[in-house]
């Protein structure tokens, strides 16, 4: 005996109540998904029963030219209506003026000098220069000057072409193109194996004066000296003054203490290793030794535990799934109107403690209307405000 087949109910959508309730109600209703409503409603141009509720004039209002959050505080909606709605206008969203669009670009030494030199006295960033400098065909200033420069007559090989570049006004990648098209080696200040290290200063001044004196790697006048056993300038005297027995290595961060100490992270790490000192954990680890088959976890909401022991409730959650405890019942809020609520404006997390749900709750809730989740370039912003 087959199965039956169970035929797919179609709904006359022309004779639902469209934008009249929200899409989650007609959903329910209609014993079908809130995106199946939201496309049959968007189909024939309905606005959603939120626009409609505000009795909002959108055609009257500044779209575009005011940010969308802006404009939603502005009107008392979500920021998403106002997103939706200038969207279906095909208006951009709202630019703030910056320092480039105050600047005539026309007047501006366009290839005429280095895209990061003009970039620094307009007070914008190096891309910017070049994006305009390309919109208007101009070539690079290396590019436009190198033809005019006689190459010969040029020191190529004999000083460095960074040095080089810097005398005549132009990038070091030019003189290096040059250099390499004529065949001519790089430049060698001094064959760095006929360098008496034993004579030189190493550990009088610093290693980078060092290395600039006698014209080769920082590195190398760092591995001369270490291999001599020489301590920098100004190195281990404050170093070496520290009773390291007596800092509380592994009560607070390496970098923390090596701020109030004065001296370098790894001077800290390699003091604390050398101990056998397990490094710092922060607050959020320490509730580790929280006895979790203690915690009435399921029996109360994540959130209220978290409340009660100091902790975060993800923490509480992660223990709680661990050991295979369904959530609180409280947890599964059946009583939040979901349209109501700003989701996708906030992270879920912080939603989810605003309302007193689980985060998972805000997620799904949110994955179910089609709503973005929260941009975290934007996160920020939303702390700041």
């Amino acid at each position: 005996m087959g199965k039956s087949v169970k035929k797919k109910r179609r709904i006359n959508w022309d004779k639902q109540p469209l934008g009249q309730q929200s899409d989650s109600s007609l959903a329910k209703k209609l014993k079908t998904y809130p995106s199946h409503v939201r496309r049959a409603r968007n189909k024939r141009g309905i606005p959603a029963y939120a626009d409609s509720k505000l009795g909002i004039n959108w055609d009257k209002q500044p779209l575009g030219k005011l940010s969308d959050s802006s404009l939603a505080k502005k009107l008392g909606c979500a920021q998403n209506t106002v997103s939706r709605q200038r969207s279906q206008r095909d208006i951009p969203p709202f630019a703030p003026s910056t320092k480039w669009s105050c600047i005539d670009w026309s007047k501006q030494p366009l290839g005429e000098a280095i895209d990061s030199d003009l970039a620094r006295k307009l007070d914008v960033s190096t891309e910017c220069v070049r994006r305009r400098r390309l919109r208007a065909g101009i070539p690079s200033f290396s590019r436009s000057q190198s033809l005019s420069y006689d190459w010969d007559e040029q020191p190529l090989g004999k000083m460095s072409d960074e040095d080089l570049a810097k005398q005549m006004g132009c990038a070091s990648t030019t003189v290096r193109r040059a250099r390499r098209d004529m065949g001519i080696e790089a430049f060698q200040p001094q064959v760095r194996g006929t360098i008496d290290w034993d004579k030189q200063p190493l550990g009088q001044m610093s290693d980078a004066n060092v290395a600039k004196k006698l014209a080769c790697g920082e590195t190398t006048v760092l591995r001369k000296r270490r291999e001599r056993g020489i301590p920098p300038f100004g190195g281990y005297k404050t170093r070496s003054g520290i009773d390291w027995d007596a800092q509380p290595l592994g009560e607070m961060t390496d970098g923390k203490l090596a701020e109030q100490l004065k001296c370098s992270q790894q001077t800290v790490t390699r003091a604390r290793h050398k101990r056998d000192i397990p490094p710092f954990e922060g607050w959020h680890n320490k509730r580790l030794n929280v006895d979790w088959d203690k915690q009435p976890l399921g029996v109360e909401s994540d959130a209220a535990i978290a409340k009660r022991i100091g902790s975060s409730s993800q923490t509480v959650f992660r223990a709680r799934r661990k050991r295979g405890i369904p959530a609180a019942a409280g947890e599964r809020r059946d009583d939040i109107d979901w349209d109501k609520e700003p989701l996708g404006t906030m992270p879920d997390n912080h939603l989810a403690l605003m309302i007193g749900a689980s985060q998972s709750s805000v997620c799904r809730a949110r994955t179910r209307r089609g709503i973005p989740a929260f941009e975290s370039s934007k996160a920020a912003t939303w702390t700041n405000n």
